[in-house]
């Protein structure tokens, strides 16, 4: 084989791997992607959560700023798939998330917690300033009119929420409090922000 058959062949192997690395990396930050999204409403999923509220509660720590979380559950959310069936529910988690990513900062971190419950991280947002937040996702969401199959219909939010450092020093605590605050929210009347 000549020199120029070698450098030939040597330029199409390094093509080929630089490809082939190329590929590899997309797949890669795809998968972690994956990992740390809901493949139904894109947003943050709860194996995302906690590292990322530690962060957050190192930052205030340290800027000695405060942060609020809240933490939200779709009322009624059983009678929309006993209604309307599984995928009108599916649609309406979707579409409250995008409610919900429509109405928070950048800077705050969006979450499916779970079934129909949801988490916003606010980072250097105090208590009176998340509660206001809060009040202005959970009308968005009840003015919002879903659709299915014909039908319309409204979804109302109870929320719960917290401060840190005023109501909690750590995260579980934090969360624990917001989600106490959730469940008075759920047992007085539903579609209410409640905070600590």
């Amino acid at each position: 084989m000549g020199k120029q058959a070698q450098r030939q062949l040597t330029g199409n192997v390094k093509e080929q791997i630089e490809k082939e690395t190329s590929r590899l990396r997309v797949g890669i930050k795809e998968a972690e992607q994956r990992a740390i999204r809901d493949e139904l409403t894109h947003v943050f999923n709860r194996r995302y959560f906690i590292p990322a509220i530690k962060k957050e509660m190192k930052i205030a720590k340290r800027l000695e700023e405060d942060l609020s979380l809240i933490i939200m559950d779709i009322d009624n959310f059983k009678g929309i798939n006993d209604t309307y069936g599984h995928p009108a529910g599916d649609s309406v988690l979707a579409e409250v998330a995008d409610i919900l990513r429509e109405h928070k900062r950048a800077k705050d971190t969006l979450v499916r917690y779970g079934g129909e419950e949801f988490v916003i991280i606010f980072p250097a947002m105090d208590k009176a300033a998340a509660y206001k937040a809060a009040e202005r996702i959970r009308i968005a969401v009840n003015k919002y009119i879903f659709y299915w199959e014909g039908e319309s219909f409204s979804v109302s939010l109870s929320i719960g929420g917290a401060a840190f450092p005023k109501d909690a020093q750590n995260y579980s605590d934090l969360l624990q409090k917001a989600d106490k605050k959730l469940l008075e929210a759920k047992e007085t009347g539903k579609n209410k922000t409640i905070f600590v």
